[in-house]
């Protein structure tokens, strides 16, 4: 037998080159910021759900928009343009909870900037949930990313994905944020406009 593989999952992987001192800059930025606990006790995230439009941050959204319509470009996805809907930093601290499996729905990309190593990203096989009638089946197929300062990571925002076990000592700094269309999209049959 032979085996076609017709749609791969693509994620889009990328380093950007910034100083060391940009993103302590950012982080310390991050931490003056209102942050919201979550259930679990051991992580956060901002109130700010529009992290990204801060003056302090326009280099690095700049290069995400860049670097997700090269993405979206390979994934043959045509629009007119693209913007970010929303972002948030997320702050991971040792032994945090790790079997939250999510997608991100009213989103078209969904992306994660690393400002820090620590902890992994794993994404799953979005088509493996499509046969399972538990959508918490205890053995997902799933890769992992290991995240590096100044890492960036693309994927269609369907795509179940968890943060793993923080073993470090220190915490995981992230931005997380989802892109959508901008402009018109879709043909004159079942066009939209994202303003």
């Amino acid at each position: 037998m032979k085996y076609l593989n017709f749609f791969p999952l693509i994620v889009g992987k990328e380093r950007f080159n910034i100083p060391q001192k940009v993103i302590d800059k950012w982080i310390n930025f991050i931490e003056s910021t209102p942050l919201n606990i979550l259930s679990n006790g051991n992580d956060a995230e901002t109130q700010d759900q529009d992290l990204l439009d801060n003056p302090i941050f326009s280099v690095l959204k700049q290069h995400i928009i860049y670097s997700t319509k090269e993405y979206v470009n390979k994934l043959s996805i045509q629009l007119q343009d693209l913007q970010i809907s929303n972002s948030w930093s997320y702050i991971t601290q040792k032994n945090n909870y790790q079997n939250n499996w999510h997608t991100h729905t009213n989103s078209l990309i969904t992306g994660v900037f690393y400002l820090t190593k620590g902890a992994p990203l794993y994404i799953q096989n979005p088509y493996q949930r499509m046969w399972f009638m538990n959508q918490d089946d205890p053995s997902p197929i799933y890769d992992k990313f290991i995240p590096k300062p100044g890492g960036l990571l693309l994927f269609p925002s369907y795509t179940p994905h968890v943060i793993g076990l923080n073993k470090e000592s220190f915490k995981r700094y992230s931005i997380a944020f989802n892109i959508i269309p901008k402009g018109e999209y879709g043909n004159r049959y079942n066009r939209i406009i994202f303003n």
